[in-house]
């Protein structure tokens, strides 16, 4: 899997734990841990609904903000 926007060393990762149900550091190290890390399979449907295929994913980018969080990705 090629992971686009992937930081070795995260901005996030030199903040300290705060040991609280908000810490920072936890909530982004979360985030951080559920990217996908091997390719996946999608299925893949027309306008219209109908089922065309499977489509493998072996690529994709990750959307970040303050501190190196990861928000989410896309393919």
């Amino acid at each position: 899997m090629k992971i686009n926007n992937l930081k070795e060393n995260p901005e996030w990762k030199n903040l300290p734990c705060s040991k609280s149900d908000n810490c920072f550091h936890c909530k982004c190290k979360k985030q951080y841990d559920s990217i996908p890390r091997e390719d996946f399979t999608v299925k893949e449907f027309d306008l219209d609904g109908n089922y065309v295929g499977d489509k493998v994913i072996s690529e994709i980018t990750l959307h970040t903000k303050d501190k190196d969080e990861v928000i989410g990705w896309s393919f």
